[in-house]
């Protein structure tokens, strides 16, 4: 196939008659000798060049979208026809989907198909939300701190909205060991260690706000984790490549070794190793220390998308292949494989014994896993689309173990995995629900929102506290360690934090 220099010479001059430019179509005409040309003008339709300028332009787009096995990857950076186009993978917290094609794993196993460890496999508990159950309010024990919180709106004084990043904060993290300092990640290339004041009234002081850049101008800040001990920050971000930062916001080292986006990272229960998952299908465990890479692991079909410790040994993987592996560390086959999920399995989280492993789906569901069985010991059927995330409640609640789920129906849910019933269904937001987090003392959950809103709920009667508004859509919320405090990621590049104590 090919194109002669007469027939876009007579597109071009078709193009400049039809939009008016009749005295440049007349010279064009005249100098590239159109007239002349064999061509049949009536077979040409109108807004030809136009037409098929758009088709060149997807065919480009396919192609650039395009890797070498077939697969596809998704990105939303607009594409455009005279500018360089640089891939930006789609950054919708929890469900980061990156060249999977929905398929199987690599080990040709299907849903429900024997996992390497020969755990014995029995029919899950399926569970619904029941109308009307009539659940009594919940006696809660901790012994940690706590406050109560009153059932208003907040205060202008209570809350604190910090400016900096120019694009959306997609992550927020309070350090451990320093309820004053809390990180953020952004599209716009950095991260940010911000010093709050004692009194949110007061505002940011000098130097409180700290830029940790990620070199390229491209280079979102995909996923972030302090070490439990609060020493160090790790980030992850668009290039492949983690990080890990001093407190004072000093970059310590890079760990280069994936070769696309890291969508996931965590610290092990000793700070001594970093856990990190990413669109190149694979999870590598990391020497926090020395920077190296202490073993990779090449179990995935599709991008890893959540990654957890259960102990300092053992962690967990999942992916856009629907598979869940239980893997350790010294071990270069998987414990066990779980399979169950129908669709791209979103996120996952250890319960605080470490014996529970929940899961959250695509495919609406949200199930439960232990070490013993491949397939699920519990299946949550309640929502009615997609599941962003899971959260385990950080204590036992009158012997209740209570797992909260985050979905695209715009509810949240709160499990008593124990009874195996829902215990509350949350339903004020008005759009997908990114993030919800327990607070500390496990008296209250935080959800946040892309309809803009921070909502409070009380454990104790599933009541809504209190709700904060913003301007911006809302990625993450999380609690400062002492219950204190909650920040929220803004999709308009702010961080917002709100002080609960009062």
């Amino acid at each position: 196939m090919s194109i002669t220099s007469d027939e876009l010479n007579y597109l071009v001059f078709r193009y400049l008659s039809e939009s008016g430019f009749a005295h440049t179509a007349y010279t064009f005409g005249h100098e590239s000798l159109v007239a002349r040309s064999n061509l049949d003008g009536s077979a040409v339709p109108p807004g030809a060049l136009v037409s098929y300028v758009q088709k060149g332009l997807q065919y480009l787009e396919v192609e650039t979208h395009l890797r070498e096995d077939g697969s596809e990857i998704e990105c939303d950076e607009p594409f455009a026809l005279l500018m360089p186009h640089q891939c930006k993978v789609k950054k919708r917290r929890r469900r980061r989907k990156a060249g999977e094609d929905g398929g199987k794993s690599e080990g040709g196993a299907a849903e429900g198909g024997a996992g390497e460890g020969g755990a014995e496999s029995k029919p899950a508990v399926k569970v619904e939300v029941e109308e009307d159950d009539g659940v009594a309010a919940m006696e809660l024990t901790s012994s940690l701190p706590h406050f109560d919180i009153a059932v208003r709106p907040p205060e202008a004084e209570e809350v604190l909205a910090m400016t900096g990043h120019k694009k959306d904060v997609f992550s927020v993290a309070f350090c451990p060991k320093d309820p004053s300092l809390l990180a953020s990640g952004s599209g716009d290339s950095t991260a940010r260690l911000w010093v709050l004041p004692d009194e949110l009234s007061s505002g940011l002081g000098d130097n409180a706000q700290r830029e940790l850049r990620h070199a390229e101008k491209l280079n979102d800040v995909m996923a972030m984790a302090w070490a439990p001990d609060g020493g160090v920050l790790a980030t992850g971000a668009l290039d492949g490549n983690a990080r890990l930062w001093s407190a004072s916001g000093e970059l310590m080292k890079t760990l280069s070794g994936h070769t696309q986006p890291i969508f996931s990272i965590e610290w092990s229960p000793s700070s001594s190793l970093v856990l990190t998952g990413s669109a190149d299908c694979r999870a590598i465990v990391w020497d926090a220390a020395s920077g190296a890479m202490k073993q990779e692991y090449e179990l995935h079909s599709a991008p890893t998308l959540s990654v957890a410790w259960r102990d300092e040994n053992v962690f967990a993987t999942c992916s856009s292949d629907r598979s869940i592996y239980l893997c350790e560390v010294g071990n270069a086959r998987p414990l066990v494989q779980f399979y169950g999920h129908h669709d791209e399995v979103n996120n996952i989280a250890f319960d605080p014994t470490g014996q529970l492993l929940a899961s959250c789906s695509d495919d609406h569901t949200a199930k439960i896993w232990t070490a013993s069985s491949e397939t699920c010991v519990l299946d949550l059927n309640a929502h009615r689309m997609e599941i962003f995330t899971v959260a385990w409640s950080p204590l036992a609640t009158s012997g209740a173990q209570l797992l909260a789920t985050a979905s695209q129906d715009s509810t949240v849910k709160i499990w008593d995995i124990t009874a195996k019933r829902c215990l509350y269904d949350l339903t004020d937001h008005t759009d997908s629900v990114y993030s919800v987090k327990f607070s500390p003392d496990g008296r209250y959950v935080a959800t946040g929102s892309t309809d803009a809103t921070v909502k409070i709920w009380s454990v104790t009667d599933g009541s809504l506290v209190r709700s904060y508004s913003s301007d911006g859509g809302i990625f993450e919320v999380t609690w400062a360690p002492d219950g204190s405090r909650i920040a929220s990621a803004h999709a308009n590049g702010s961080v917002v934090v709100l002080d609960v104590r009062k």
